[in-house]
């Protein structure tokens, strides 16, 4: 994961640290939240698919794959919850943690809101189909057409569900694609002296 600034006013370093340090433990959860639920059901309705028969069996994936997915939702997180940057964390709000120095409390308060998100997030996100057959897709078909297609599709899917307007990643990769398709529409000068009629 890199913890570049994805909006405006994205400082909140301890808790890019938190969501950095956390990003392999909790990277492989979605994988496996989504494919266990399609499998059920699969296993339910009795049908067995291409896509089944691939998944059923993989447990390693390339985790590139769900990289920048990963990257959408942690900077959503941030977004969301940027109100409470450097808030102190008072001694009753982790009891079980009594004598921690403030810092290391902060931290602890930090990962213990991102996992409780994460994971309600990852069963939200595998309770829409489109994009977990996206996910499965990508990791079924890694390194293939159809796995790039389907890695492109999850993220167009998690822009429209947290958003685009506030995300500088994607109003970066906007400008990059304007300006390629400016590129394309500029007529060559001896276009139009050619003329196939004549």
């Amino acid at each position: 994961m890199y913890p570049w600034s994805r909006f405006a006013g994205d400082n909140n370093e301890i808790l890019k640290y938190v969501q950095r340090e956390l990003y392999w433990s909790l990277l492989p959860h979605l994988y496996a939240e989504i494919k266990s639920r399609y499998l059920w059901s699969i296993r339910y309705v009795g049908v067995e698919t291409d896509l089944s028969k691939i998944i059923y069996d993989t447990y390693k994936f390339d985790h590139r794959i769900l990289q920048r997915p990963y990257e959408k939702i942690a900077a959503y997180y941030r977004y969301e919850h940027q109100d409470h940057d450097g808030q102190l964390v008072l001694p009753f709000t982790m009891p079980d943690l009594p004598k921690l120095s403030t810092g290391v409390a902060l931290k602890e308060h930090y990962r213990r809101e991102w996992c409780s998100f994460w994971y309600e997030e990852v069963i939200s996100i595998a309770k829409e189909d489109i994009i977990a057959r996206a996910v499965l897709t990508a990791i079924a078909y890694e390194n293939t057409d159809d796995g790039y297609e389907a890695e492109e599709l999850i993220l167009e899917l998690l822009n429209d569900r947290y958003g685009k307007s506030w995300d500088t990643d994607v109003l970066n990769y906007r400008n990059i694609k304007r300006e390629a398709r400016k590129k394309n529409m500029l007529i060559p000068p001896n276009y139009m002296e050619y003329d196939p009629w004549r």
